[in-house]
């Protein structure tokens, strides 16, 4: 599979032995408070059932089913678990996934 972020969403292909990408399966995620979600990174949990989104100009991050396209809960700071850090202006520009133990 290749992910491909773009203006308020992003777009699931399938790799084909060729190379070439079929099966485009589009993604939405919706604008908040006026601002669209450009998703500019992803990062996947370590089963590959969980995509994490990293959604520049909302300064968030949103988590995807990977196989259903559905968004999951909240992910933010010890929401579920997970953590995110920008490194720059509070806008997330990638992704690193760390658990915080209890």
């Amino acid at each position: 599979m290749l992910w491909l972020g773009r203006g308020n969403g992003c777009t699931k292909f399938a790799v084909n032995a060729d190379g070439t990408l079929s099966n485009p399966q589009d993604i939405t995620i919706a604008a908040s408070g006026g601002h669209q979600a450009l998703s500019v990174a992803a990062g996947f949990s370590a089963d590959g059932s969980t995509m994490y989104a990293a959604v520049n100009g909302q300064n968030r991050v949103v988590a995807l089913d990977a196989a259903t396209r559905v968004r999951l809960g909240p992910v933010g700071c010890r929401a579920m678990l997970k953590t995110c850090r920008s490194a720059w202006g509070g806008v997330p520009r990638g992704i690193r996934m760390t658990y915080l133990p209890g």
